[in-house]
């Protein structure tokens, strides 16, 4: 077992990196074809989920291609899920307030964005980068929601708010977003390796990341499966669409500042900092960096390496006090 409390270095390094752009017949989220073999160019869809006991289950979580876990005020985590296609989208939610943290990740992305309310920082950044007709704001533009009313009989409304492939369809067209991108412009969510897969060196079936008093996550890898499977609250985190807990090809654990104003706890990308990266069942330790409000997370091994391998990305945004109760077991 790995305490495991530092990593490569503690100072903020600007990592010099170019992410590539993406193919047509490409996702940019996880570097694999299509499926289908047609190509899509919609802009990726990022939803705010719900993530606090009374929220669970939540559904739609396990098409997700990248899942961004971050602190909020109280203690409680949220869930930024971010898809290739929103039009497939099965029955997704509960959807809740996005935040500037989280709308710092979905720049970057030049994703579409859905919530249900809005931060005062985050509703800054949308007005700043001209994306008010790539945000949904589900307080006023409703039609993009629906209530799950049998789930209101048991639980808060605000943890009621749902949507689906149709309703983001619907919604796109009324309230004229911009769902097609620039297809000479697209990039890749990360630097992917191009073919096969890196392989990493030390062992990791199990890793425990502890946000906060109230919620820790726990990710375990099966080598039947070859996949890491998410927990909290002592059991999977289980997509009801599905029953099946989620599960990711890669893993990241980023370790940073976190700043508390009025409006919200959100980590303070511009610092930089270290983290690790596990794949297969093992790990590397890395150093992040972001070094603009639109500009993507990029990473950087010891050996100056910044590839990760094609598949969908869980990554915890975690507050470096928490690191010594980090844990990495063999």
């Amino acid at each position: 077992m790995c305490g495991c409390g530092a990593a490569v270095k503690s100072e903020s390094v600007a990592l010099a990196q170019e992410l590539e752009l993406c193919a047509t017949n490409t996702s940019c989220l996880t570097g694999l074809a299509f499926k289908n073999g047609e190509g899509k160019n919609l802009r990726p869809m990022a939803i705010a989920v719900d993530n606090v006991r009374a929220a669970l289950p939540q559904r739609g979580l396990s098409g997700a291609q990248i899942v961004y876990e971050a602190l909020q005020s109280g203690g409680v985590t949220r869930l930024l899920a971010v898809y290739d296609d929103y039009s497939l989208l099965p029955e997704t939610g509960p959807v809740t307030q996005m935040s500037g943290q989280f709308m710092r990740l979905a720049l970057p992305l030049d994703s579409l964005c859905l919530s249900t309310d809005i931060t005062t920082s985050a509703d800054a950044l949308v007005t700043e980068y001209a994306r008010g007709n790539m945000y949904i704001n589900g307080s006023f533009e409703t039609s993009a929601l629906a209530l799950d009313s049998d789930r209101n009989a048991a639980t808060d409304i605000s943890r009621c708010w749902f949507t689906n492939g149709a309703l983001l369809s619907m919604a796109a067209e009324q309230y004229e977003l911009e769902p097609l991108s620039d297809e000479n412009t697209r990039k890749m969510a990360f630097n992917f390796v191009k073919k096969g897969e890196r392989l990493l060196d030390e062992d990791a079936r199990r890793v425990k990341i502890r946000f906060s008093g109230y919620t820790n996550t726990v990710l375990e890898y099966s080598p039947i499966r070859k996949k890491y499977y998410k927990s909290q609250f002592d059991a999977f985190q289980l997509d009801e669409n599905t029953n099946g807990a989620l599960s990711f090809d890669n893993v990241l654990v980023l370790f940073g500042d976190i700043i508390s104003s009025d409006d919200e706890t959100a980590f303070d990308f511009a610092a930089g900092g270290d983290g690790y990266y596990f794949y297969g069942g093992k790990y590397e330790p890395v150093t992040w960096s972001k070094n603009s409000d639109d500009a993507p997370l990029l990473f950087q091994n010891k050996d100056g390496a910044a590839l990760i391998n094609k598949g969908t990305t869980y990554v915890a945004l975690v507050d470096k006090t928490k690191q010594e109760h980090f844990k990495i077991s063999a």
